[in-house]
């Protein structure tokens, strides 16, 4: 996950892999690095994003070009990086957004 201005986007995503609960991710500024190999199997699979927009006491941007991305993909990690070759799944939220949102990607793992 990556963000342009960090919390400012104001959406939790709840990522599910073939229907099971993954994990959430939040606007709050923390990069996320996670590997989902073991969560996937052969074949086609099903990544489902459920994006759900957090005010609390009040909107934190108003502006499209505030955003959060998740990136799926294949790479490799070396030391404390990791690389991103072949991006699979672009998903963003931008701040000017204020619904909820419920997305479904199909990937093919071989």
């Amino acid at each position: 996950k990556e963000e342009n201005y960090p919390g400012k986007t104001q959406y939790d995503v709840d990522i599910y892999i073939n229907s099971v609960w993954f994990k959430r991710i939040r606007s709050n500024g923390e990069q996320v690095v996670q590997e989902i190999t073991k969560y996937l199997r052969p074949g086609p699979n099903v990544i489902h994003f459920a994006a759900t927009k957090n005010i609390g006491q009040q909107r934190k941007s108003f502006s499209p070009q505030v955003y959060m991305r998740i990136i799926i993909g294949e790479g490799d990690i070396g030391g404390n990086n990791v690389m991103i070759e072949r991006p699979l799944i672009t998903y963003k939220r931008t701040a000017d957004e204020t619904q909820n949102f419920n997305d479904e990607y199909t990937i093919t793992v071989k």
